[in-house]
């Protein structure tokens, strides 16, 4: 074989290689309460390859507490449970048929309560009311992201403070610094578009289910909830309750960094669980 054709075939075989392990941003955060002591944050850890976001989370001790994928192109999320060893997957199609069974499950017992006494109907029909007023799919609360004229260096970063109201009441104070201004920012920007927006489109079911699996992942209420209303990626964000600071968290790095594509897939062994209404 001549010399300019080894040298072909080696590219070839070295980008058949690369291909493997996609290109991608992998970026890390840290979440801790107020009294947390040195060494008690969790760890997020946020991979990131064209439009496939996937979210880890660990306990202070490094355990694996909980995990989120969402891969954009299919508009898809997997919600990864490590104590059960399981995942469960949500779409739009999965919400549609939680809903209309909901719907039907809600008319035939309205049906049956039409045939009762007075007095167990106007109970069947107060219970069912509360039960409509509790369920998953009722309307999300108003979210509000006001942006500030407050100004400051984080870490070396230009940031800007947006503080977000949730029904009137301050949830959330956050700092954003220009997507620029982080490394693999440009790739972090399109991936995370579209996972708030899937997000803000089915919000109340998926953040049950993501909170259900290890309870500590959340895209509707954590640092990323409006993110697009707000100019950067989150470099501070502070969650309050009641007007008291209960979570603080930070961003710790970022790097460009080739992933293998099963970093988009569950974990080999855990098994799939169907979603059911509740």
């Amino acid at each position: 074989m001549s010399r300019p054709r080894s040298l072909a075939l080696i590219a070839c075989l070295a980008l058949a290689a690369c291909a493997d392990a996609a290109a991608g941003v992998v970026a890390g955060m840290e979440s801790a309460e107020p009294s947390a002591g040195p060494g008690r944050a969790r760890t997020i850890t946020i991979s990131v390859d064209g439009l496939n976001v996937r979210l880890d989370v660990r306990a202070p001790g490094g355990e694996p507490e909980s995990a989120m994928i969402f891969r954009g192109q299919e508009r898809r999320l997997v919600a990864i449970d490590h104590a059960r060893k399981s995942f469960v997957e949500i779409d739009e199609n999965v919400v549609v048929g939680m809903d209309e069974r909901m719907k039907n499950a809600m008319g035939r017992a309205h049906e049956q309560a039409r045939k009762l006494p007075p007095g167990q109907r106007e109970a069947m029909e107060q219970r069912l009311s509360e039960r409509m007023a509790a369920s998953r799919l009722q309307p999300p609360a108003s979210i509000e992201v006001r942006r500030t004229d407050e100004r400051d260096t984080l870490d070396g970063r230009p940031a800007t403070k947006h503080v977000v109201f949730r029904d009137g009441e301050k949830i959330r104070e956050v700092w954003t610094t220009p997507w620029s201004g982080i490394e693999g920012g440009e790739e972090l920007r399109p991936a995370f578009a579209e996972l708030v927006s899937f997000v803000d489109e089915l919000q109340t079911v998926v953040d049950r289910l993501l909170t259900s699996a290890g309870g500590s992942l959340s895209i509707a209420s954590g640092p990323f909830a409006a993110m697009e209303r707000m100019d950067g990626f989150p470099v501070l964000a502070t969650s309050f309750e009641e007007g008291r600071e209960v979570l603080r968290t930070v961003f710790t790095s970022s790097r460009r960094l080739a992933l293998d594509p099963s970093t988009f897939e569950p974990p080999e062994g855990y098994r799939s669980r169907i979603v059911r209404d509740r």
